[in-house]
């Protein structure tokens, strides 16, 4: 088996692949530790998930079966280390450690008496991967009808409405760290504000699916999607106690400077 160990992790890899340029500050404001270390969790899983997707001809692993195992430290200084990766194909290996080391530190975490403190996390990821096909096909429900909506990474209430805010709120703060204000110079979007109406499925095993957006200029379009995609496993919404697909409508509009 393959291991890397936070004191030579940089000593057994020189290939890169793209950084992942996520924000994973929404964590912080999660109401304990516990709570904050499911939000890095379910954040990162997702994002190797796409990773893994995204480098299938790099990582060639066929037939076969795998399982990577991770450890992550976040320390008080909210830089992401690698603890522990313990997995037997090298392409896995090499995506799962780019993407770790291409993470953003986000701002430190501070207890009650104000002193910042460190906190790991570990995710285990089978694979071949479950296959989470497209299922706009099935029934399909929306905010205002599902008796329990997504749960957000990070969300923990007993409230049903609450989980509903919460879950919005953190949509938007997403929305707001990752798109990008600024255009090139070659752009031909006028600055200003510009709407954007989403649309996108939370499906039945807590990915995002079908997403659907509408914009005056076909690149605000297209990063708008590329933000919406980069959203995090969540908990799917139910019926009856059973996982269905929610459908979230968003419009946003922003102030490209």
């Amino acid at each position: 088996m393959l291991k890397l160990y936070s004191s030579i992790f940089l000593l057994l890899i020189c290939h890169k692949v793209n950084s992942q340029f996520i924000s994973l500050e929404t964590c912080n404001e999660s109401i304990s530790i516990a709570a904050r270390s499911a939000c890095f969790q379910n954040y990162l899983e997702s994002v190797l998930i796409t990773a893994f997707k995204e480098n299938k001809s790099k990582i060639n692993l066929g037939n076969k079966t795998d399982k990577l195992s991770l450890e992550v430290i976040v320390d008080e200084n909210g830089n992401f280390k690698i603890v522990e990766l313990d997995v037997e194909n090298v392409g896995l290996y090499k995506v799962a450690q780019s993407v770790i080391e291409n993470l953003l530190p986000i701002s430190p975490y501070k207890n009650y008496e104000g002193i910042s403190i460190y906190d790991t996390f570990s995710l285990e990821i089978n694979f071949p991967l479950s296959k989470t096909t497209s299922l706009v096909n099935s029934e399909t429900y929306t905010l205002l009808n599902v008796e329990q909506s997504p749960v957000f990474p990070g969300c923990f209430t007993d409230n049903k409405e609450g989980l509903k805010s919460c879950m919005s709120a953190n949509i938007k703060t997403h929305i707001a760290n990752n798109f990008n204000v600024f255009l090139k110079p070659s752009s031909k979007i006028k600055k200003g504000n510009q709407r954007i109406n989403i649309q996108f499925t939370i499906n039945k095993f807590g990915f995002v699916d079908n997403i659907k957006v509408k914009a005056r200029y076909k690149e605000l379009e297209k990063e708008a999607y590329r933000v919406i995609k980069l959203l995090p496993k969540m908990t799917p919404g139910k019926v009856d106690n059973k996982p269905v697909n929610v459908k979230i409508l968003l419009p946003i509009t922003f102030n490209l400077r």
